[in-house]
């Protein structure tokens, strides 16, 4: 299976995306694989930095991933932090997870930057056999 795709390469201002994952962690570790690819080129990204224990809590599912996406953008414009990988764990609505990446360095080619995720076409699904993440980033 196709770990994530962009949907839609028309639009400068945007990038849409589509995110797949055959479990609910696996959707989340390919949801940083694209969000960070996005960005610069992942394969240059070192698992050299880790940050413990965050919380993301929502009505559902599909809120928790949205406010996962969220943290992931607050994380690259505070900290200045790219993740490569997650560890997850899920409790009810509410997810604790650990991130491995590292701090942007001028040595991570830049190729474009995430503004802000949209809740316009923002949808979870679940499929027969996997989770679909379909997306908009601002650009």
């Amino acid at each position: 299976m196709k770990r994530w795709r962009v949907a839609d390469k028309e639009n400068i201002a945007d990038i849409k995306l589509e995110v797949f994952g055959e479990t609910k962690k696996e959707l989340l570790r390919n949801l940083i694989q694209a969000f960070t690819e996005r960005i610069t080129e992942i394969k240059k990204i070192k698992k050299e930095k880790v940050i413990k224990n965050l919380k993301i809590r929502g009505e559902n599912f599909s809120e928790v991933v949205f406010n996962f996406i969220e943290k992931l953008i607050f994380l690259k414009d505070v900290n200045f932090f790219l993740a490569k990988t997650g560890i997850f764990k899920f409790k009810n609505n509410e997810l604790i997870f650990s991130l491995l990446g590292q701090t942007i360095t001028k040595d991570l080619p830049i190729k474009t930057d995430i503004k802000a995720l949209t809740q316009h076409k923002f949808q979870v699904k679940k499929e027969k056999n996997y989770y679909k993440v379909s997306l908009v980033f601002d650009v």
